[in-house]
């Protein structure tokens, strides 16, 4: 697919004003596009227009042409070298007709005038890629509950709790080895009083 064709193609009317004479046409008028090989819609585009006008006192009228409306912009000078550039981000899908047109005028009623053209096409814009979504968050493991064998000996050992905790609260082993080992200490205490 062509992205933008941007053969330079002089075209340059010789119609003049009514009643103006001595209209020469120029054929040094260049016009260049960036980016150059076309772009995709919403991307913003510049048209530069470079000449040289051999006569005449000063440029009187200046202006690119898209798609047959008129774009004015602002115009720079170096000597009698002229450079003007106009940026665009408004282009739809397709190819588009650029042109830019000058002409001069002098207090003697010489005038020469200029212009050039191109086609440039601009693209569909690019379809974004699908944004993967977030990773599942991983569940927190459960706390492992007591075993039946801890809760056995838990009661063997004859300590009973008032308001135990629910079963899946992970104090609840420290707690409760706490208590055996209380118990079992208090034994023993028991048992040596006994002996003595």
């Amino acid at each position: 697919m062509r992205q933008a064709v941007l053969a330079v193609a002089l075209a340059v009317a010789p119609a003049v004003a009514a009643g103006a004479t001595n209209v020469s046409a120029d054929t040094s008028t260049t016009i260049y596009a960036t980016p150059h090989n076309g772009s995709s819609v919403g991307q913003r585009v510049t048209f530069s227009a470079s000449f040289t006008f051999a006569c005449g006192a000063q440029v009187e009228t200046h202006y690119f042409v898209v798609d047959k409306v008129a774009h004015s912009s602002s115009l720079a000078y170096d000597g009698r070298h002229a450079v003007e550039t106009l940026s665009i981000s408004t282009l739809t899908a397709g190819r588009h007709a650029v042109s830019y047109h000058w002409d001069t005028t002098s207090p003697s009623g010489q005038s020469c005038q200029g212009g050039a053209s191109l086609y440039y096409t601009v693209t569909a814009a690019p379809v974004q890629a699908a944004t993967p979504s977030a990773p599942p968050v991983a569940a927190s493991p459960v706390p492992a509950s007591p075993s039946p064998r801890f809760a056995n000996e838990v009661a063997a050992a004859g300590v009973r709790l008032k308001n135990p905790p629910p079963a899946g609260d992970p104090n609840y082993g420290y707690l409760a080895l706490a208590l055996i080992a209380l118990a079992v200490w208090a034994g023993a205490g028991l048992v040596a009083l006994r002996r003595g």
